[in-house]
């Protein structure tokens, strides 16, 4: 009630019903949970809501390798979607019956602190013998299924999603057969992404990376990126490479929010405990330790505060953090639902990016869901940085360095000062905010297609 953001959540499709046949093709699909099913699962509802035709095409959970799994998501895919799902090799499981426990996926990449050699034997095998990604055991069954598809169905437009950047090529096979309009979306940089320098590669698997990154970019209609500075990276590969129309092949179409996921959620009563939240992916190659040796020595300064950390975090990275602030609770995963109504009852939500030279372009979906939660933000990260231009935008927080302790002290030490108190700040500002919502997104989407 009188937060801004009523009535966002349906739209009006009669108004808007375009009648397009979309076939998208993405290997995260639920049962698969975690931030990589989350765009199209969303963007596809909103889709359907304004008339279009939505297909989609993913891997049986049953020969998937997904790094999370969340039941609940299925409930969230529109009535109207006709979902077609095959089988394929999972060289995953060949992998945890050597090493005898799960391998890392991409969201989660760590460089382990101990058994780093047999880390980076593994890791070669990985890179060289299935390039782009292991994931790629999926695509002969995947373009098997949407050749027929493509047959049965004229689609107007075909969108492979990635990572994994091998689904990349299932939409190059289906481009070059039936010269259907594509679109390939990275929801990562595929050779630039942040660990890209870490899996082993020799100049033999990244030429042959390279070779398919390039020719996916170059064969590709349209393609789609999440940050202002991805279009500027993609922009500047595909002129290095003198490709044609570059000023207008590559569109942004950042992640977003779901009102629906909001709508009903009011934060619960006021703790007398100031409570830091950090949800989503964290790794050795995350920006976090001075953030966690700042509250170390504020909790030792006698200052209250809990800090609680949901999603996946690797186990000596836990104790690493345990080691600079032991006022720290790690939860694991919880359902999407659970997740929201946590950032919405915290004080303060907490966002790492990598530390890696291009970590300025990363615009982390995990942002606009902190955005809607109205919960002030901090972000350790470039102050130029895409992610710290959007929440300058929305006033939503701020984003500090790394290199400034000084400067993250003194905010938190405000921070839970305020707190006590009894000073809480939640930042609203919903037309900014609402530009980011699925809603608005989907439509841009069609803009773009029309």
């Amino acid at each position: 009630m009188g937060n801004g953001f009523e009535g966002k959540a349906v739209l009006n499709s009669s108004a808007m019903a375009r009648n397009k046949k979309i076939l998208i093709i993405s290997y995260y699909w639920p049962p698969a949970g975690g931030p990589g099913v989350q765009r199209w699962l969303k963007m596809s509802w909103y889709l359907a809501e304004l008339g279009c035709d939505i297909t989609v095409l993913s891997i049986d959970p049953d020969h998937a390798n997904f790094p999370h799994r969340d039941e609940s998501l299925s409930d969230e895919v529109h009535p109207s979607i006709k979902v077609h799902r095959t089988k394929a090799f999972n060289p995953y499981g060949l992998l945890q019956r050597i090493t005898g426990k799960k391998g890392a996926s991409q969201a989660s990449f760590s460089i382990p602190k101990t058994g780093r050699l047999k880390f980076k034997i593994l890791a070669f095998f990985r890179s060289h013998l299935f390039i782009p990604d292991p994931r790629k055991g999926w695509n002969a069954h995947a373009y098997k299924r949407a050749a027929e598809l493509m047959r049965e169905t004229n689609f107007d437009h075909l969108i492979t999603t990635s990572p994994p950047h091998s689904s990349q090529l299932i939409g190059r096979r289906l481009k070059r057969e039936f010269g259907v309009h594509w679109i390939a979306d990275f929801r990562d940089p595929w050779t630039e992404i942040f660990f890209y320098n870490d899996v082993g590669h020799s100049w033999i698997s990244r030429r042959i990376d390279r070779a398919y990154e390039k020719s996916v970019m170059f064969e590709s209609d349209m393609i789609f990126v999440v940050t202002y500075g991805m279009k500027t990276l993609f922009q500047n590969k595909l002129q290095g490479w003198n490709a044609p129309n570059v000023a207008d092949k590559v569109k942004v179409l950042t992640n977003g929010y779901d009102e629906r996921d909001f709508a009903q959620l009011r934060p619960k009563q006021e703790s007398s405990t100031f409570r830091l939240v950090m949800t989503g992916t964290l790794s050795t190659l995350y920006n976090y330790e001075v953030v966690f040796d700042v509250l170390g020595e504020l909790g030792a300064a006698g200052l209250e505060f809990a800090v609680d950390v949901y999603g996946r975090v690797p186990h000596d990275v836990q104790q690493h953090i345990l080691t600079l602030c032991s006022r720290v609770a790690f939860h694991g995963d919880v359902s999407h639902a659970q997740i929201n109504q946590i950032q919405v009852d915290s004080e303060l939500l907490l966002l790492f990016l990598p530390d890696t030279p291009d970590y300025y372009l990363l615009l982390p979906g995990k942002l606009f869901e902190y955005l809607r939660a109205g919960t002030e933000i901090l972000i350790l990260g470039p102050n130029d940085g895409d992610a710290a231009r959007v929440i300058s935008q929305c006033a939503a927080g701020t984003s500090i360095e790394k290199a400034e302790k000084e400067k993250i002290k003194h905010f938190l030490k405000e921070a839970i000062s305020d707190h006590q108190a009894g000073i809480r700040k939640r930042p609203v500002n919903a037309s900014e905010i609402q530009v980011f919502s699925r809603a608005a997104v989907a439509k841009q989407v069609l803009e773009y297609l029309d």
